[in-house]
């Protein structure tokens, strides 16, 4: 029995053959048969296609086959394949060929994955061009940008993030915990530029799907340990299980998954004699499949997951001093010497970091699958129904350096700046209708969507605590800036989507769709100095802040595309296998909002930030060469940016006279701004046993208007015309080779087996973290090598890996925090340095 027999078996309501699923690896979120999945099948098995037979691709048969006729052994993935294995994707909710869908995507197995030693979302950054993946001072929070479009500090509660996180199709609204475990996911596809027809909120950057593992016929099981340096101990494991009894026989099938991560980090605290920046972490994830009836599919999945730890530790970078530090801070001169004693992995902070985010959820899936109604065929029904919570706890230190400076608690339990635990909840429906007319020529797909969320944060923050002069503490802690923060957010929106393809012809097609989204803000602040008792004679003249705003904003989101296909009858006699070209517009929208990390100064309302809207043009090239053994992508795209929300760190008046200012985190709208750039992709498989990935990419993001505050000093503004985009390098590029070769019996049949040495090289240009004034923030270009070399035997049941990542220990940073225009300081927060370790899995 083939491994895709394995998965699926006889009776799989998949209505596609088990060889596409041999040949795609991996399968969409969807439940049931997907709208065109047919018609894929049939053009694979026409010999003219784009594929040739599919059978071909099915290894581990095409493996078996050779060892019946004594050519070595069996293997379970292409090592012997000279044919680059295409992938399903469902990137316009429907299956169809990756290289003919029509918007540039990038596609990452399940198999992808671990040759890449991926274990977290994040780890994908690398592998996909012009995406960024950023996990904040926390090491836990997603900040994602694609094409430079994204949302800094995406975790803070009033700021949406730009690219929207999709897991089985439900969208994951928070930052905190959206770095999510690799926990038998199936496969990722990251879908660069805007996304606003089609998927529910925030995608105007672009989307990340996540597919996880559903559950199948057969008893199935994975393990897997991963060790390495700074005491890192990693498992992994599932248990597939049907219920073959009774009723229930071939209609119910089960599985559960479980990943913990631990690792004792590799930043040290030397004031507490402390690591930090480790891991801490574990994650369930439950499956349920029910049939029950022909053409009606109910997935149920519920998942949990922790992740306790302290955050990320900072090296401190003295930028410059300042009044408030001269006037608030008498120890200035130790502060500065402590802060300049500070290495990128060696650090002194006085605060008992933390981040515990806990998560939970559950979602379900239920589809229905009518073959034929009327004039419509392949007709399907899908309704998609979600529920997530977080609890976040939070301390950090915003200085990074042993004095008490400021920092930020929100944990809970005894004294006035401990805080308390984060809230999160979301709920959401989503109800999908597809099918195919016309003979097929016309393709469709139109829904519902509808959101709500809502959202707690009681985060109290110490900066400059008294007292300052001699006498009662009162003095000091009336002219500092210590504040007990409420922000609560309550949340909704609804969308109307629809999107049709047809068939001009054999090689032409068209593209439209639209999406109303209506959508909600709403915010309320309560900000009080917890320090001063109720009645002292100084409370009524603190201003303290109770105020709430509510908005609503709509948007209409078109998209056109036209493809062309070069004729198979062109093809014939050349190198060419398949040759798509397709132009697509694309518009994605981000609603406004209220700064909700507001001055206290302003009592009575909060300041508001327009809605933003990125206009795309992408022209496209997806070709496959050389009897399959070589594909390669291009696409090049231009964005124009209207309102694009820009995140900025402002000083404000003090909150009583001779009081330090207040510092604020906006969002600040730039009247326009452009994102043009290229993309190149690429998969090749020229020896027998040997494959090369690789990608580049050009980014030029530039504001064509927008005045911001600068970011050393905070009284001032800075013409940011021609300036680039934060977080956004001009290059990266990425280079993997691997080679797999039989080794001879050299003792017991079950040794047999395939060894297979990789090297991935990533390569990335510098990126400004903060304004192009400040030197500091801004990353020099950097080269990474990780390497992988890992033994397959026991019929390939078994696999044992050496790994190392970042085998240059390259030291660099990837975010920067701080406020030069108060503190007189940053922290810059440095990715791991040379890891390394063994990996040892097995499955039946």
């Amino acid at each position: 029995m083939t491994e895709c027999e394995r998965q699926n078996g006889p009776n799989h309501v998949f209505a596609y053959s088990c060889a596409v699923l041999a040949l795609s690896w991996s399968v969409s979120a969807s439940a049931g048969p997907i709208v065109g999945a047919g018609e894929t099948v049939r053009e694979f098995e026409t010999p003219s296609g784009v594929g040739g037979d599919v059978d071909s691709f099915d290894a581990a048969a095409a493996q078996g086959e050779r060892l019946e006729a004594g050519e070595g052994a069996a293997g379970v993935s292409l090592r012997t394949e000279q044919k680059v294995e295409e992938i399903l994707v469902t990137a316009r909710k429907r299956a169809e060929l990756l290289e003919d869908t029509p918007i540039a995507v990038t596609a990452l197995s399940e198999e992808s994955l671990q040759r890449s030693g991926v274990t977290r979302l994040s780890d994908i950054s690398g592998l996909v061009p012009n995406l960024q993946f950023q996990t904040g001072r926390t090491g836990q929070s997603a900040t994602v940008f694609i094409r430079g479009i994204g949302q800094a500090n995406s975790p803070v509660l009033t700021f949406d993030p730009g690219v929207g996180i999709y897991v089985d199709g439900v969208y994951l609204a928070r930052g905190q915990g959206s770095i999510i475990d690799i926990v038998d996911v199936e496969q990722i596809e990251v879908l660069r530029g805007p996304q606003g027809t089609l998927f529910g909120k925030n995608t105007v950057g672009g989307a990340i799907n996540v597919t996880t593992v559903k559950p199948g016929p057969e008893l199935e099981a994975f393990a897997m340990v991963r060790v390495g340096n700074y005491d890192t101990i990693d498992t992994r494991a599932s248990l597939n299980i049907p219920i073959d009894f009774g009723y229930f026989e071939n209609k119910l099938f089960t599985r559960l998954a479980v990943a913990t991560q631990n690792s004792q980090g590799y930043t040290y605290n030397t004031w507490q004699n402390d690591w930090w920046s480790g891991e801490n972490s574990v994650a369930f994830l439950g499956s349920l499949r029910f049939l029950p009836t022909d053409g009606v599919t109910i997935d149920l999945s519920g998942t949990w997951s922790r992740n306790h730890t302290r955050t990320k530790g900072g090296e401190c970078v003295f930028i410059q001093d300042t009044d408030v530090i001269d006037a608030f801070w008498p120890p200035k001169d130790e502060y500065r010497r402590q802060c300049e004693e500070s290495e990128p992995f060696r650090f002194g902070s006085n605060v008992a970091s933390m981040n515990d985010v806990e998560s939970y959820g559950a979602w379900a899936t239920a589809t229905w699958d009518i073959p034929e109604l009327g004039s419509l065929t392949d007709l399907q029904v899908k309704l998609i129904s979600s529920w997530r919570e977080q609890i976040p706890r939070l301390r950090e230190d915003y200085d990074m350096t042993p004095q008490a400076v400021a920092q930020a608690s929100q944990v809970g339990g005894d004294g006035n700046f401990a805080g308390e635990p984060g809230f999160a909840r979301q709920i959401s429906e989503e109800l999908q209708i597809a099918g195919a007319a016309l003979d097929e020529k016309l393709t469709f797909v139109a829904g519902y969507y509808v959101f709500w969320e809502i959202a707690d944060e009681d985060q109290s923050v110490v900066a400059f605590p008294g007292p300052l002069l001699p006498g009662p503490s009162l003095i000091g802690d009336l002219v500092t800036a210590t504040v007990d923060r409420t922000t609560s957010v309550d949340n909704w929106s609804w969308a109307l989507f629809t999107q049709a393809s047809y068939d001009l012809a054999e090689w032409a097609s068209v593209t439209a769709g639209v999406r109303y989204n209506e959508e909600k803000k709403g915010l309320f602040l309560s900000s009080v100095r917890p320090a001063l008792p109720p009645d002292n004679p100084v409370q009524p003249a603190l201003p303290i802040v109770s105020v709430s705003e509510s908005a609503i904003f709509t948007a209409w989101t078109p998209m056109a595309s036209i493809a062309l296909r070069l004729p198979d009858g062109l093809l014939e006699g050349t190198d060419l296998d398949h040759l798509m070209s397709y132009f697509t517009f694309s518009r994605g929208f981000k609603s406004g909002g209220f700064n909700g990390m507001v001055r206290e100064s302003n009592t009575t309302e909060l300041s508001a930030y327009l809605p933003e809207f990125l206009d795309s043009f992408e022209i496209g090239v997806k070709s496959v060469w050389l009897d399959q053994r070589l594909t390669a992508n291009v696409a090049v795209f231009v964005g124009k940016y209207t309102d694009q929300q820009v995140q900025s760190v402002v000083s404000g008046p003090p909150l009583v006279a001779g009081g330090p200012p207040e510092i604020s985190l906006e969002v600040n709208n730039a009247a326009s701004s452009t994102s043009r750039g290229m993309e190149f992709e690429m998969a090749a498989m020229p020896l027998e046993g040997l494959r090369i990935d690789g990608n580049f990419a050009l980014l030029d993001a530039r504001y064509d208007s927008f005045i911001a505050p600068s970011a050393i000093d905070g009284t001032a503004y800075v013409n940011r015309a021609g300036q680039r985009f934060l977080f956004s390098p001009a290059f990266q590029s990425y280079l993997g080779a691997q080679y797999s070769f039989a080794i001879p019996q050299i003792g017991p049949s079950w040794l047999e087996g395939w060894i297979t040495p990789r090297l991935e090289w990533v390569y990335q240009g510098s990126i400004f973290f903060a304004g192009q004034e400040m030197s500091e923030g801004k990353s020099p270009a950097v080269n990474l090598l990780n390497g992988r070399l890992s033994y397959d035997f026991l019929d390939d049941q078994a696999q044992i890996a050496f790994w190392s990542k970042n085998m240059l220990n390259t030291t660099y940073f990837r975010q920067v925090t701080g406020s030069a225009q108060s503190f007189g300081t940053i922290a810059r927060f440095y990715e791991p340095p040379r890891t390394w370790g063994v990996e040892f899995s097995f499955r039946f």
